[in-house]
C-alpha cells in the first residue's frame, strides 16, 4: 500500500476520533479525552490494532524525547519504514496534524529512540471500548451527532476550538459565549508562558485576534485579551470567507504567531 492510500486511512481515523471527542464520548479521565495531547502511545496502538485488522498493515511503535517540549512522542511505522503520526500537533513548529512520510525532519530531532510492538488494546478494557467508540464513527464518516448539536443548543455550550499547524480539532466545551473566551484567554497565557516561553521572552511573538460579522463584540474581546497580555500589540480581523462559512456568524479567536524577519 502506498503513502496516499496509508494518508487516507490515518485521516479518517483521526476523524473519528476528533468527532469521538466532540461528542464526548470519551470519560474525562480517559487520555483520549485530550486528544491530540497526552495520548499519543494510546493513539498508535489504536491505530495499529486498526491497521492490522483490517488491512493488514504491520506496524510498530517508535518512542523518542523531544527536547523542545521535554517530553517524548510516540508514531507508527510500517515493516516498509513509512511514519504514521496522527497526533503531532500537539506540539509547536513544524508538525503536522496527520503525517505519513519518511522519518526525516523533526522525526531525526527526536533523540532516545526506541522501538518496540504495540500493545494488544483487547486486553485493556478502557482501550477496547475506545477502540469500539472510534469504530462507530468510522462508520458514521466521522460526523458530529445531530442529538449532540441539539443539546448543545438547549445548554447553550459553546465549542472552544483550536488549529495548530493545519488542523482544526475540538479544545473544549463550555457554558455560555463568556466562559469560551475565559478558556480561549487562559490557554492562550498558557502556551505564551511555556512553549512558546523562548520566543515571548526575545520579543519574537505577537498577537492576533479575528471575528465573524460581530465587530462591537470583536472588539470587547481585543479589549479582554490586552488585559492578559498587557502592551502586546494586537492586530485584529475578520476571519477569511473560507473559514466564516463552517463556523457561521458570532465567532471569535485568538492566535499567536512568530514574527518573521526579513
Amino acid at each position: 500500500m502506498g503513502e496516499n492510500e496509508l494518508y487516507q486511512i490515518a485521516f479518517h481515523f483521526r476523524e473519528a476520533i476528533v468527532a469521538a471527542k466532540t461528542n464526548g464520548e470519551f470519560n474525562f479521565r480517559d487520555r483520549m479525552h485530550r486528544f491530540p495531547g497526552g495520548c499519543c502511545d494510546d493513539t498508535c496502538d489504536l491505530l495499529g490494532f486498526y491497521l492490522w485488522g483490517k488491512y493488514r498493515i504491520h506496524t510498530s511503535q517508535r518512542n523518542g524525547y523531544y527536547e523542545a517540549e521535554m517530553t517524548n512522542h510516540a508514531w507508527l511505522i510500517t515493516d516498509a519504514r513509512i511514519i504514521i503520526d496522527i497526533t503531532g500537533d500537539q506540539f509547536y513548529g513544524a508538525w503536522k496534524s496527520v503525517y505519513v512520510g519518511q522519518e526525516v525532519g523533526t522525526y531525526k530531532k527526536l533523540s532516545r529512540i526506541i522501538t518496540q510492538d504495540n500493545f494488544d488494546i483487547r486486553k485493556q478494557s478502557r482501550l477496547w471500548d475506545d477502540y469500539n467508540i472510534i469504530l462507530k464513527y468510522l462508520k458514521k464518516g466521522g460526523r458530529i451527532t445531530p442529538a449532540a448539536a441539539a443539546i448543545g443548543t438547549v445548554l447553550n455550550l459553546k465549542p472552544v476550538l483550536q488549529i495548530q499547524g493545519e488542523k482544526l480539532d475540538a479544545y473544549a466545551k463550555v457554558r455560555g459565549k463568556k466562559q469560551a473566551k475565559r478558556a480561549m484567554l487562559k490557554a492562550m497565557k498558557n502556551d505564551w508562558e511555556t512553549r512558546f516561553k523562548e520566543y515571548a521572552s526575545d520579543g519574537e511573538m505577537c498577537l492576533q485576534a479575528a471575528y465573524t460579522g460581530n465587530l462591537e463584540e470583536a472588539e470587547e474581546f481585543k479589549k479582554e485579551i490586552q488585559e492578559v497580555f498587557p502592551g502586546m500589540e494586537i492586530h485584529m480581523d475578520p476571519l477569511s470567507l473560507s473559514v466564516a462559512c463552517h463556523i457561521g456568524y458570532g465567532a471569535l479567536a485568538v492566535a499567536c504567531s512568530r514574527k518573521v524577519t526579513l
